[in-house]
């Protein structure tokens, strides 16, 4: 009975480590930065079974510019494993023939995978015209380069096949041996698998021994940092963590799979980390356009890396020296981040802390003479825009929106001057025939005799003109609250009676087509003044 492995290509996978007793292996997956914020399947995929004495595995990278890359490299992968773990032990003796059998089998699995690209349904919520483009490319197919292998330990034989630029890497007691055991096979991107166009550029295999080497490497070019760091040593767990968590930073940041196998039960992969530099100091020279960085040197260290972080991303230096400088002249970011640290015997030390500093613009040479500035346009008028390094200016105003206003006051003044003289003409000549019939001594006789007056509500008309005649009923007592409907003349009130005859004489000499709006007039004493504030309760004599 085997066990299976399969990557999941929407999910991050750390760096597992199977330790067995003849044999160990370690793996791991992460997508690209563009997949992780967009949210959508990595292209890369790995598939392992696995027992005590055999192991079949596939590395898979779908090409991103196919019909849906990871479609291909899940599919191959699969079948890949399968096939190998049927008929690996049968044909590790020869190298042609199984080259034979697996150029069959590849060529026999494009009938099936064609169909489940035709098959596949493209998502919902495309953009316009990303449909259209994924038709045309459906019509190529789905491509992936692959690194397969089988390994059998009770023969001591180990099937290699490959195409692609995927890595490919031997060991042997911390050398390198790819090249030796390999010869001159190449690892060429232009190398792939195709439902439609089954194999593109030529089937690489190899049968080696697992007492000649004891590590195998396998990892796509996602992690190709590895190609000049993996040299005499090979990195421990955290180190490859590190250096999968830094890829999604970089520009052009694509899927990482990561596949390594340890002939024996204890592999070295526990490794500690090296310290991270410390006094690390990132100086600015803005006369040079320079940014100088230097940091306490690190014992043992072959070489450091700086990491400068800007809007784009992750730019990283190397340099065998603790310190480095940086030209940001014609740049346009107006910060940088800096962090560093050290490669020590393979082991990457974690970053130092991280130091930012603002980009300083070379000064320019300045005239003697600057014409003062134009004073910016206020939204409140009449308030003074102050300059501290201006004395030319500091009394300036702005005066167009003021000065606008002038003339526009003085048409207003001219159109409404004589409506205003006509209607003070008019009060003027009621008010001196008012004077004439109605003294004041008269008005206060009235007003102390405590007589509320209301008129009835009327609508005057052309044939007909309401005349208010004194009322014999003695003006009654109101009670708070009453609603007071009607207060007739008495008949020793004639001079009563003429004022309100003259006020409606007012009112009747306006045109017959005019509708005037009901009226309510009353007089009220002035030693009632009272009742009109509290509205308490009402008495009249």
């Amino acid at each position: 009975m085997h066990s299976e492995i399969r990557t999941n290509q929407r999910h991050k996978i750390p760096i597992i480590a199977l330790i067995g007793k003849k044999y160990s292996f370690r793996y791991g997956f992460e997508r690209s930065g563009d997949s992780i914020l967009s949210d959508t399947e990595g292209q890369d995929y790995i598939a392992i079974n696995y027992d005590d004495a055999h192991m079949a595995f596939a590395l898979c990278d779908g090409v991103s510019q196919s019909f849906f890359g990871d479609i291909a490299s899940r599919l191959l992968g699969n079948a890949l494993v399968e096939w190998l773990w049927e008929n690996g032990g049968l044909l590790d003796s020869n190298r042609s023939s199984f080259e034979n059998h697996l150029s069959s089998f590849l060529d026999q699995l494009t009938d099936k995978a064609r169909q489940q690209v035709q098959q596949f349904q493209l998502p919902a919520g495309l953009a316009l015209m990303l449909p259209e483009v994924l038709e045309k490319k459906r019509a190529l197919g789905s491509e992936t380069t692959f690194i397969a292998g089988f390994i059998n330990f009770n023969t001591h034989r180990i099937l290699l096949a490959w195409m692609g630029d995927s890595r490919l890497r031997l060991w042997q007691s911390n050398n390198e041996l790819s090249s030796t055991l390999l010869g001159n096979e190449k690892f060429l991107t232009r190398e792939r698998w195709s439902p439609h166009r089954c194999r593109i550029g030529t089937l690489h295999t190899a049968i080696v021994s697992t007492q000649q080497i004891d590590r195998c490497l396998l990892y796509s070019d996602g992690l190709a940092k590895l190609d000049r760091k993996a040299g005499k040593y090979i990195p421990g767990t955290r180190t490859l963590e590190q250096l999968i968590e830094d890829s999604r930073h970089y520009a052009g940041s694509d899927d990482i799979s990561y596949l390594e196998v340890y002939f024996g039960s204890n592999p070295d992969w526990d490794k500690p980390l090296p310290k991270s530099p410390f006094q690390f100091r990132v100086q600015s020279d803005p006369e040079n356009e320079m940014i100088k960085t230097t940091w306490h040197p690190v014992r043992l260290a072959s070489n450091y890396e700086l990491a400068v972080i800007t809007s784009k991303g992750w730019r990283v230096h190397e340099t065998e020296k603790p310190e480095f400088s940086i030209n940001y002249k014609g740049s346009i970011e107006n910060s940088m981040s800096f962090c560093v640290r050290a490669w020590v015997n393979g082991e990457t030390s974690p970053w130092s802390r991280l130091e930012k500093t603002d980009i300083q613009a070379k000064e320019k040479d300045i005239p003697a003479y600057l014409p003062p500035p134009l004073p910016p346009l206020q939204p409140s008028y009449g308030s003074p825009q102050q300059y501290p390094n201006s004395n030319f200016s500091q009394n300036f105003r702005y005066p167009s929106m003021a000065k606008r206003r002038r003339p526009e006051s003085k048409s207003y003044l001219i159109f409404f001057l004589p409506i205003l003289l006509f209607a003070l003409l008019v009060v003027l000549a009621f008010s001196i025939d008012g004077e004439k019939k109605y003294s004041p001594t008269r008005l206060t006789s009235l007003a102390n005799k405590g007589t509320l007056i209301i008129t009835e509500t009327y609508t005057p008309t052309p044939s007909h003109t309401p005349t208010l005649e004194p009322s014999k009923t003695p003006t009654p007592k109101v009670k708070s609250r009453d609603r007071v409907n009607d207060r007739n003349l008495k008949n020793n009130e004639n001079e009563e009676s003429k004022f309100w005859q003259w006020l409606l004489n007012i009112f009747r000499n306006e045109p017959a087509s005019y509708t005037r709006t009901p009226v309510n007039i009353c007089v009220v004493p002035l030693d009632c003044i009272s009742f009109i504030v509290n509205l308490g309760e009402v008495k009249y004599d």
